[in-house]
């Protein structure tokens, strides 16, 4: 019999649908049961995995998350416990990620046009200098296709802070998705802003040429690293498919040497901003509504690739070594889209939307002792509280 799933002990939402799931949990569109209902989507992880390295990684996530507030940036509204699972709260999210658009353009053999990738790049960079100049600093570390979603009305959202770390933090690991790290992210050393700088540079390439700028191929394993880390990447492919300007810009991006980047958001912004001037190219979020609607729903509702080379990694510091049990642990992005159904080629069934329009959260799994979890429950939360 259908379940009207009213959880209160998840502050009052009820469960609409869900749009996507895997190993870590589920990622349901929600409603709130308040006077003003608002539509919101609820990541909710699995509890029976909350190991200490995963633990870490979300009260990292959600100190940061919650610390955030940018209209190119997504709002994380609410968080806390169900049970044994651990829950947050996101504002609903309608649209598709880059990595569909890229998807769908590369196997059209087309190109998105400069003025929206230049629209694009407008807003990320905004994003950014918001993260870079905060208090603390926050490095985002995964800026990737993935990870930016782009609304329907026009808007792009980064999402994710799963691997993001500020300037108060001690990290002793790399993280992210090889295929968008910066030189110095490869050889594992401290990031500042230009690191997120070169991984933007990576995702204007792919915008601009619809190609990998660096194949997948080569990230069949972890040594693969050693390239990035010691190789400046090819970029003579751009020269005949954009704008001199454009060109100069992604370039500088993409500068291998760190120094001879830009020195911020803000400074790459300024030198979009007077592109598209002199270029006349048009960047307005009505620009990036019509590129969405070139993108047909069963093209943006799959996934751009399922393998090695979208893998987030976290590399230890002491040795280079690409580690399943690490990445099942401090991976949080289990679908490389969060707020979009998604489906595996390896496995349809994980993704499947269930047949009914309720849906029931309680899900029979080994319960660990009752003092045991509320134990955690509150070492976790009260480490969060600290952060904020």
């Amino acid at each position: 019999m259908p379940v009207r799933a009213i959880l209160k002990d998840m502050g009052e939402y009820q469960i609409l649908q869900v749009i996507g799931a895997g190993g870590m949990g589920t990622v349901f569109k929600a409603k709130e049961l308040t006077q003003f209902p608002r539509v919101v989507a609820m990541k909710k992880f699995d509890g029976a995995i909350l190991g200490k390295a995963f633990e870490t990684a979300l009260e990292n996530e959600t100190s940061i998350s919650l610390s955030v507030q940018h209209p190119n940036i997504i709002t994380t509204l609410d968080y806390g416990w169900s049970g044994p699972d651990f829950y947050t709260v996101m504002e609903f999210l309608d649209g598709i990620p880059l990595s569909a658009v890229l998807r769908h353009f590369s196997s059209k053999k087309k190109t998105i046009d400069e003025s929206d990738v230049a629209n694009i790049a407008l807003q990320v960079a905004s994003a950014l200098d918001y993260l870079h100049t905060h208090n603390p600093k926050i490095i985002h570390r995964d800026i990737s296709p993935d990870n930016l979603f782009i609304t329907s009305s026009g808007h792009v959202k980064l999402i994710d802070f799963g691997v993001s770390i500020s300037n108060d933090q001690v990290d002793d690991s790399a993280a992210g998705k090889p295929r968008y790290f910066s030189p110095e992210q490869a050889r594992n050393e401290k990031l500042d802003e230009r690191s997120d700088l070169f991984s933007l540079g990576v995702v204007l390439y792919e915008a601009l040429t619809c190609e990998r700028l660096y194949s997948p191929r080569q990230y069949s394993d972890i040594s693969a690293c050693e390239t990035i880390a010691s190789v400046p990447p090819d970029l003579s492919r751009l020269r005949n498919l954009c704008s001199g300007p454009m060109e100069s810009i992604v370039n500088r991006c993409l500068e291998f040497n760190l120094l001879q980047r830009y020195d911020s958001a803000r400074t790459l912004s300024t030198a979009l901003t007077a592109m598209c001037r002199q270029s006349g190219l048009v960047s307005a979020p009505d620009q990036l509504r019509q590129l969405l609607q070139s993108v047909p729903k069963e093209a943006s509702a799959s996934r751009m690739e399922v393998g090695p080379a979208s893998h987030r990694i976290i590399l230890s510091r002491s040795r280079l070594e690409f580690s399943n049990r690490e990445i099942a642990k401090a991976q949080l992005a289990y679908v490389d889209s969060e707020l979009v159904s998604s489906q595996s080629d390896q496995d349809d069934s994980r993704f499947a939307p269930p047949q009914e329009e309720q849906y029931q959260l309680e899900v029979e799994q080994p319960q660990k002792p009752e003092a045991a979890v509320e134990k955690k429950k509150r070492g976790l939360l009260s480490r969060i509280l600290k952060k904020q």
